[in-house]
């Protein structure tokens, strides 16, 4: 409900949020997309409204398999499809930072791997990448560092070595 966030030593505030909002990626658990928007369009919409300099919304319809529904209604879309999808729109430009809520949710095994491998690929770009899960064996090895949660407070933090899984 407070506090301030500090980007590359500069407060972002209200006359300012829109030169960072550009580099920002979120992907929700679930997004509520327009169902009757075609998928490739709805890529090409978002990355033109968020006005964006670097278009990797071909690079995305190809890395996570959505070619052959990118001229489908959402609406049509299967809940893994949608899931994808959700994915490539957090991805659109490259951002510096990116927040993902329980992104494997409505992922298939493929896709669990294609999303780690995207996410390996960001941090090699220098994005900071924030992610939440439920699923600590998932995520092992995956990430460098967790911080553990209660009640809005961070409980702990561990790099990801010293967390022994069989303990968990």
């Amino acid at each position: 409900n407070s506090g301030s966030i500090v980007l590359n030593n500069e407060k972002i505030v209200d006359s300012n949020i829109l030169d960072y909002k550009k580099h920002l990626g979120y992907m929700p658990e679930y997004l509520n997309l327009y169902p009757e928007l075609i998928l490739e369009d709805l890529l090409y919409f978002l990355y033109n409204i968020k006005n964006l300099n670097h278009n990797n919304v071909e690079y995305l319809l190809d890395v996570l398999n959505l070619n052959s529904y990118r001229r489908m209604k959402i609406k049509m879309l299967s809940k893994g499809t949608k899931q994808r999808l959700n994915l490539a729109q957090s991805l659109l430009g490259n951002p510096k930072i990116v927040i993902f809520d329980e992104p494997s949710n409505g992922f298939d095994c493929l896709s669990i791997e294609i999303f780690y491998k995207l996410l390996n690929e960001l941090t090699n770009l220098g994005s900071i990448v924030i992610l939440t899960s439920h699923h600590l064996k998932e995520i092992y090895g995956k990430v460098d560092v967790l911080s553990f949660l209660s009640k809005g407070v961070i409980t702990k933090v561990l790099n990801y070595k010293d967390v022994f899984l069989d303990k968990v």
